[in-house]
C-alpha cells in the first residue's frame, strides 16, 4: 500500500461532504416545489368542481322552466278549433335541457373522480415527502458530520506526518508521483528539462484542447470505446493510486478472473496509460504542452474527470 496521501482522494471527501449538504438542501427545495405545483394543482381541480356544479345547478333550473313552459302549453286555450295546443317547440326545449344536464352531470362525475384521486395523491406524497425531509435532516446530517470528522482526521494526520516526512513537501503541487526517479533530459542556459515520470496529472491545468471540438474529431479510436476506456480507468484508478493494482500483471490476473479479452479488458487500459503511449506533458513555468493524448485529455475534461496518470517534462531553473 501507498504511503502518500493524495491530496485529490482528499479533496473528494471533502466535495463529497459539501456535495451531501448541497444535495440536501435541493433535494428539500424540490420537494417544497413539487407539493406547491401539487396544491396549485388540487385548487384548479377544486375550482374546476365547482364550476360544474354550479353548471348542473343551472340547466337544472332550465330543464325545471322548460318543463313549466311545456305544461302552461299545454294548458292553453288559445286554440279557437278545440284541438290541443302545438307544443312542438316546448318540448325540444325540454329534451335539449335533459340532454344538456346529463352531459353535464356526467362531466361533474368525472371531475369528481379525478378531484378524488389528486387530493389522495397529494395526501400520499406529502406523507413521503415528510419522511424523506426527515431523512435528508437526519441521516443526511449525520453522513455529513461523519465525513467532516473523517475529513479532518485526515488533514491533521497529513499536516503531522508532511512536518516528519520531506515526500510530503509537495502534498499541494497539481500532480502526484508514481514511483519513478526523475532525471534530466536536456539543458540549456535558461534552465533544463526534468522527467517526472508518469504522475496523477490534474486536467484543471490544461484551459484548452486544440483541434478537438466534438465526436467528429475522434478517427484513429471512436470517441465512444474512447469513452468506454476512460470509465474503465476510472473503475481501476483506486486500486492502482494504492499500489495494489500499479502493475500489467495485476490487470492481466483480473481479465483472466473475468473471463475478459485483451480487447474488452482492463490490461489494454492499463497499458494505454502506463505503457508506451502514455498522455505526455510539458510545462514550462504555468504554461501545459500536450505532446500526446489530446483526445484523452479533451474527453476526460468532458466527462469530469479531474485527473489522469501523465508522463510530465517540466522546466526547471
Amino acid at each position: 500500500m501507498s504511503n502518500q496521501i493524495r491530496l485529490d482522494n482528499l479533496s473528494a471527501l471533502a466535495d463529497m461532504r459539501t456535495a451531501l449538504k448541497r444535495f440536501g438542501v435541493n433535494m428539500i427545495s424540490t420537494l417544497d416545489q413539487i407539493e406547491m405545483r401539487l396544491r396549485r394543482n388540487e385548487e384548479s381541480l377544486k375550482d374546476k368542481l365547482n364550476v360544474d356544479k354550479s353548471a348542473v345547478e343551472r340547466c337544472t333550473r332550465e330543464l325545471e322552466h322548460a318543463r313549466d313552459a311545456l305544461c302552461d302549453r299545454e294548458n292553453s286555450d288559445d286554440e279557437d278549433d278545440g284541438e290541443s295546443p302545438d307544443c312542438s317547440y316546448e318540448q325540444d326545449a325540454v329534451y335539449q335541457a335533459q340532454a344538456d344536464l346529463e352531459s353535464l352531470e356526467q362531466q361533474l362525475a368525472f371531475t369528481r373522480q379525478v378531484c378524488g384521486r389528486a387530493t389522495k395523491q397529494f395526501q400520499e406524497y406529502r406523507l413521503l415527502a415528510g419522511r424523506t425531509k426527515k431523512m435528508m435532516n437526519t441521516e443526511v446530517a449525520q453522513a455529513q458530520a461523519l465525513l467532516h470528522t473523517k475529513v479532518t482526521s485526515i488533514e491533521n494526520y497529513k499536516n503531522v506526518v508532511a512536518e516528519s516526512a520531506s515526500e510530503f513537501s509537495d502534498i499541494s503541487s497539481t500532480a502526484t508521483y508514481v514511483p519513478s526517479a526523475p532525471a534530466v533530459v536536456t539543458s540549456s542556459n535558461t534552465g533544463h528539462w526534468v522527467e517526472m515520470g508518469i504522475v496523477n496529472f490534474n486536467l484543471n491545468g490544461i484551459q484548452n484542447v486544440e483541434g478537438i471540438s466534438s465526436g467528429a474529431d475522434f478517427k484513429k479510436v471512436s470517441k465512444d470505446e474512447m469513452e468506454a476506456g476512460l470509465n474503465k480507468y476510472t473503475e481501476m484508478k483506486g486500486l492502482i493510486d494504492s499500489g495494489e493494482g500499479d502493475n500489467r500483471d495485476y490487470w492481466t490476473a483480473v481479465d483472466k478472473k473475468l473471463g475478459l479479452t485483451y480487447a474488452e479488458g482492463y490490461q489494454r487500459i492499463y497499458e494505454a496509460f502506463y505503457g508506451s503511449e502514455p498522455i505526455r506533458v510539458t510545462k514550462d513555468g504555468e504554461s501545459y504542452t500536450i505532446e500526446n493524448g489530446r483526445h484523452r485529455i479533451w474527453l476526460a475534461k468532458q466527462m469530469g474527470i479531474t485527473s489522469l496518470p501523465a508522463s510530465v517534462v517540466e522546466k526547471k531553473d
